[in-house]
């Protein structure tokens, strides 16, 4: 996605090795003691979270575009000389409308 939106490689790649290379530590008595590697994505407060899904979210709204311009994805309009909607974004939700 990053790489349609015109990000470079370089970028693409530090940006993915701040997200799989990162370990904890766990301090007991103010002493490190040992590394947890995790093994699954982002945490949900991770400050890095909320600029992947605008990235993602852009993407996903060009398709839309697309879609709409094809004519695979129709929307309704609300009055005569509205808009047309063909989805909505919300923090934890989407919809679309076909």
């Amino acid at each position: 996605m990053m790489g349609k939106l015109g990000f470079s490689s370089r970028w693409i790649g530090l940006l993915m090795r701040c997200i799989s290379s990162i370990t904890y530590s766990v301090l007991i008595n103010g002493e490190a003691c040992g590394e947890i590697t995790p093994t699954r994505g982002l945490r949900q407060r991770d400050h890095m979270s909320p600029f992947l899904f605008l990235i993602c979210v852009k993407g996903l709204t060009s398709l839309i575009q697309m879609a709409q311009e094809r004519g695979t994805m129709l929307g309704f309009r609300c009055s005569r000389g509205g808009s047309v909607i063909n989805h909505l974004f919300f923090t934890d939700d989407s919809l679309f409308f076909t």
